[in-house]
């Protein structure tokens, strides 16, 4: 028996892809908490369209399209189910506050209470950093991304904790899981190596890495961002020189990358490609430079603020 792990970012261009993988499994468990809206949906119940707007789905573009895949291999005997207990859990905790209640009231030591604490913390250390941003103050923006990254690392590991227990208790014996989840999910695969049931063998597919391999160009698909969390991921010996650096290119390619769906072809990789562009550019930078460049493009929009930043460095 075989799992599957999916790893990959939410957009048209990776997602032939990873389709291509779930004709050869038999459940196929995507990363979202369970409802039954999402149920009627699959079963042509409800419009795709109306349960895309009811989520105000970040990437309709995307969904529009899984969504039909999905009701097709659906239509074929596969079984789609949803599993992302931390996300679940929170839903409830916001129920619990609307009725009444507060942090208080949630039980320590309480998966509940785990979750709380975990996103609690994560969302003040992003407040800090919008503040930093709104103050215009580039070093104190890089403390506080690194605040920020270090909090969002814990909420990573909770997140794949959990979500692995869950999906180890949905593996059916005898038949083959394709299991999607983001594309910095990667304590995901560890916490299932180590837990699953005699007799089943997992495969990992980074799908960005796979399509920038097709493409030749040399490039892991880690931003400077996403390098920093993996350190955070791997514990690895603490250099403040080198996450200062990380913390400061990771400022500037969130500014200059194209943050919304790209409605172009998939098969030109509008996204990656534009990435790869971006990455190569804010690698070439100093804190210095990272910052001069910064003060320069903050209050641009992203296209402008990407030919802005290329301009700057070229001098």
């Amino acid at each position: 028996m075989r799992i599957t792990i999916s790893l990959s970012t939410h957009r048209l261009e990776t997602l032939s892809r990873s389709a291509g993988l779930w004709k050869d499994h038999e459940v196929i468990i995507l990363e979202e908490p369970p409802s039954q809206e999402f149920r009627d949906m699959l079963a042509g119940r409800f419009a795709i369209d109306d349960y895309i707007a009811l989520l105000d789905h970040e990437y309709p573009l995307f969904a529009q399209s899984q969504y039909q895949l999905l009701r097709g291999r659906a239509a074929m005997g596969a079984v789609i189910l949803q599993s992302e207990p931390f996300i679940q859990g929170l839903l409830g905790i916001h129920e619990f506050f609307a009725a009444g209640n507060g942090p208080a009231d949630i039980t320590a030591g309480t998966i509940e209470h785990r979750i709380y604490k975990a996103e609690h913390e994560a969302t003040r250390c992003l407040i800090d950093y919008y503040q930093a941003a709104a103050e215009n103050d580039f070093q104190t923006l890089i403390t506080t991304l690194l605040a920020f990254v270090r909090t969002d690392c814990a909420r990573f590991r909770l997140r794949d904790e959990l979500r692995a227990e869950e999906i180890i208790s949905l593996l059916q014996p005898g038949k083959s899981t394709f299991v999607e989840a983001g594309g910095m999910h990667l304590l995901l695969p560890r916490y299932l190596e180590a837990n699953l049931p005699d007799g089943w063998e997992m495969s990992v597919h980074s799908i960005e890495q796979e399509l920038l391999d097709t493409l030749g160009l040399g490039w892991d698909g880690f931003s400077p961002g996403d390098e920093l969390t993996a350190r955070y991921f791997d514990r690895v010996q603490p250099n403040r020189e080198a996450e200062t650096l990380l913390a400061a290119q990771a400022i500037v390619f969130t500014k200059v990358i194209t943050k919304g769906e790209v409605d172009e072809p998939a098969d030109t990789i509008p996204h990656l490609s534009h990435e790869y562009r971006a990455n190569r550019l804010v690698r070439s930078l100093d804190v210095a430079q990272c910052r001069d460049i910064y003060e320069q493009i903050t209050l641009l929009p992203s296209s402008e603020a990407f030919a802005h930043a290329v301009a700057m460095s070229a001098k």
